[in-house]
């Protein structure tokens, strides 16, 4: 480890966790307390391959021309959601508090279990996402930066929706769609009810038919598009305004929410909704 930190100026000694030589002593093995595990040629101290000696999908192809070389499979931070992909659950989804939903192989073949297949990138997500019933659809919370002229980029809420069949050709795909309140009579509706019509997604839902996304936010905003087109067919100020913390669909008209006031609430949808009605199903303490 004082050799390594010695020839590597990019991991201080403070870094260093362990270092393991392989058996025949051409390789050592470096670990730091960031979780990185790093290969390295045991007379250059130079990069050889990541850790399960496969290639990290958005850092190059992990050998010794220069790209990373770290395990980069999986998540740098606390996962904070999980699903598994229907109709088989062959690949596994997992998400993390730094904008990142990794999909990862469940069957176990040549390549072992778990294996990475492809990333989701959000932008300042909040790790809420949800997967459609029939495993094709897969919707989240995240941003875009927006460019303002003379002036630094505006960031930008919205929800991001995938279809899953691009999971299994791109290590990482781009969005299908990009849901957002820019209609002028629906950015109207969200400031009369005091909210802002960009605000930070922290739950999602599919209707059982594809039909609708569902979003609840950070202060109690809560939106409905058509998944078919992108629009806006309703907003609602929910749960007095705090944290809308879960959403799934009861059945593809009914949708339940539930909050950091404590409240599960029950709300019709449907195809000629503009506005929403909850009622009330339960009160109690805070509901993260």
């Amino acid at each position: 480890a004082a050799a390594v930190q010695q020839e590597s100026s990019a991991w201080p000694a403070t870094r260093l966790y362990s270092a393991e030589f392989s058996a025949d002593g051409s390789r050592v093995l470096v670990g730091t307390v960031e979780l990185d595990a790093r290969v390295l040629d045991s007379t250059t101290l130079k990069p050889l391959e990541n850790i399960s000696n496969r290639p990290d999908p958005l850092a190059g192809n992990g050998q010794a021309d220069g790209a990373r070389s770290e395990f980069q499979e999986g998540h740098k931070s606390n996962i904070v959601a999980l699903r598994f992909l229907p109709p088989n659950g062959d690949l596994l989804l997992t998400s993390e508090n730094l904008c990142v939903i990794s999909a990862c192989d469940t069957l176990s073949d040549s390549e072992g279990i778990g294996r990475e297949k492809s990333r989701l990138l959000t932008n300042l997500g909040t790790g809420a996402f949800s997967v459609s019933m029939d495993g094709s659809l897969v919707l989240a919370g995240g941003a875009s930066l927006e460019p303002v002229e003379n002036s630094d980029p505006r960031l930008l809420y919205e929800a991001l929706l995938w279809n899953t069949a691009d999971l299994r050709t791109s290590v990482a795909p781009e969005p299908a769609r990009r849901l957002r309140v820019d209609q002028p009579e629906m950015i109207e509706r969200f400031r009369k009810l005091g909210i802002e019509p960009a605000f930070q997604i922290t739950s999602t839902a599919i209707s059982r038919d594809n039909q609708f996304g569902a979003a609840g936010g950070r202060r109690g905003e809560l939106v409905i598009w058509s998944l078919a087109d992108g629009g806006v067919r309703a907003v609602a100020r929910a749960h007095n305004g705090d944290q809308v913390s879960a959403a799934i669909f009861q059945t593809d008209g009914l949708l339940i929410t539930a909050g950091y006031d404590g409240r599960v609430i029950r709300w019709t949808v449907a195809a000629a909704t503009t506005t929403l009605t909850g009622q009330t199903l339960h009160t109690g303490q805070q509901i993260l």
